[in-house]
């Protein structure tokens, strides 16, 4: 156990006065004698034994009654081998017994914060037995060959098949926004996971793993739906058909979410103010059709999706936000990097505007746009999966015989066509043949968080999947 949330100087239920000044604070760092609250918020030494509750879940199995039989009260917070229990967790304002589960609360590493919203605010905190294991102990335990690929082989296809093997990054330079990643490239058979159900019939949701993002959650493709393993090629294999956008005349409709028609900046036409039709159609899979809303706590709301719309009017580069406005002639970051020169990235070249994240996103490196915690895939996550620009390759897990959206913004063509890259029904990533009022497949995108853990058991494989507890 470790005292991480809040130090106290006797082992007593921990107990908290909290002087707000100003907006919304969030605990930032416990020191051993006094609390620093975020900038702004006076520092606070007095220990109160009535201000916080730990409770620790006795069994891992059949323990429901949190009031009674299933928690222990403690005065740690425990280090490891458990999981903050958000549905359960609530703090109650003043004197008052109604019970407040709008504040944010977050576990990790050992420490618990919690967006505090005013003076003598209690809290309850109930932890759940970890079962099974976080997907980076999996790789520790049961991927035998961790390999790399150095930039400038990303114009080679990517096609064996394998177990047991995951990639990960070269050097920082392919990092994410938040660290080193380990991904998955060519046709790996163990990383299927099967996570929530269609609301209709319960029949389970199917995902392939495209990588650990470097904050540790996991990020994964629909695959289909089933009570045995999908077809891996197929219109199964995705939710839709969609436009990426109703019109295809300006910069602007390469957003996933878009400003201003013939603006005359740059950040006018690629403000988040309109939705795109494709982000409609996820938007409305996940909250008409599937069951995923109810999963929401095991979904990351910060990881986010990227959109990348750092622009050139060279299609060599660089991509610092020259052109991208009304009918200029406008290449892409991703159409640099990927179809120009074969060198992926992870990070996500402007994050504060094109790094979609939800409004709960705490982290704040994204443009907290999304009400839902859903996206696509990136052209440059296809091209470390093992796919290339205009080359077929039908033996790499992100191949499906069908043509499917990326979120990517491509180029602005001189016959005056907004362009986002998809996968061909070929398995390679294209941007000519459409503009972004064209149908393809839409395949979403969900990132679970890094405390999620799998049952024990799972192996990834079709016949084995890996399972969420």
């Amino acid at each position: 156990m470790k005292k991480s949330l809040f130090s106290f100087k006797k082992s007593f239920y921990v107990l908290l006065i909290i002087v707000i000044i100003g907006s919304i604070p969030i605990i930032t760092n416990i020191t051993k004698e006094e609390i620093n609250i975020e900038k702004g918020i006076a520092k606070v030494k007095e220990i109160n034994t009535d201000m916080m509750a730990v409770n620790l879940q006795k069994t891992k199995n059949g323990c429901t009654d949190k009031d009674n039989n299933c928690y222990d009260k403690t005065t740690e917070v425990p280090e490891s081998g458990y999981k903050l229990n958000t549905t359960n967790s609530y703090c109650t304002n003043g004197n008052t017994e109604n019970k407040d589960t709008s504040i944010p609360m977050e576990y990790k590493n050992g420490t618990v914060t919690i967006g505090v919203t005013k003076e003598g605010t209690r809290c309850y905190l109930y932890f759940d037995i970890v079962t099974g294991k976080t997907f980076k102990q999996i790789i520790a335990d049961n991927y035998i060959a961790v390999k790399t690929r150095a930039n400038g082989t990303f114009n080679t296809i990517v096609s064996s098949s394998s177990t047991g093997v995951i990639y990960k990054s070269a050097d920082s330079s392919q990092y994410d926004d938040f660290g080193e990643v380990y991904y998955f490239a060519g046709n790996p058979q163990d990383n299927w996971v099967k996570f929530g159900a269609l609301k209709s019939g319960s029949t389970p949701i199917w995902w392939r793993i495209i990588r650990v993002n470097g904050d540790g959650s996991i990020r994964m493709i629909y695959a289909g739906t089933g009570n045995t393993a999908p077809q891996t090629t197929g219109t199964g294999t995705q939710i839709s058909t969609s436009k990426f956008n109703d019109s295809s005349g300006d910069n602007a409709y390469v957003g996933y979410m878009y400003g201003a028609t013939s603006a005359s900046t740059w950040a006018q036409t690629h403000a988040n103010n309109n939705p795109s039709a494709i982000k409609k159609a996820l938007d409305d899979w996940y909250t008409n059709t599937s069951n995923l809303e109810t999963l929401s706590t095991k979904l990351s709301d910060s990881v986010g999706f990227c959109g990348d719309r750092s622009s050139s009017t060279s299609s060599s580069g660089p991509a610092a936000q020259s052109g991208g406005t009304g009918t200029t002639v406008t290449y892409y970051g991703a159409y640099v990097r990927v179809a120009n020169k074969g060198n992926p990235t992870f990070k996500c070249t402007y994050a504060s505007n094109d790094l979609y994240t939800t409004k709960a996103d705490q982290i704040k490196k994204g443009n907290q746009k999304l009400t839902y915690p859903i996206g696509l895939i990136t052209a440059d996550e296809v091209a470390f999966a093992g796919g290339v620009y205009n080359t077929n390759n039908k033996q790499f897990y992100l191949y499906t015989n069908q043509y499917y959206w990326t979120m990517s913004p491509s180029n602005f063509s001189s016959g005056g066509y907004a362009r986002v890259f998809y996968v061909d029904f070929d398995g390679w990533l294209n941007n000519n043949d459409y503009s972004v009022t064209n149908t393809n497949g839409v395949r979403p995108v969900i990132n679970l968080k890094a405390d999620v853990t799998f049952a024990e058991g799972g192996a990834g494989t079709k016949d084995n999947p890996y399972i969420p507890t």
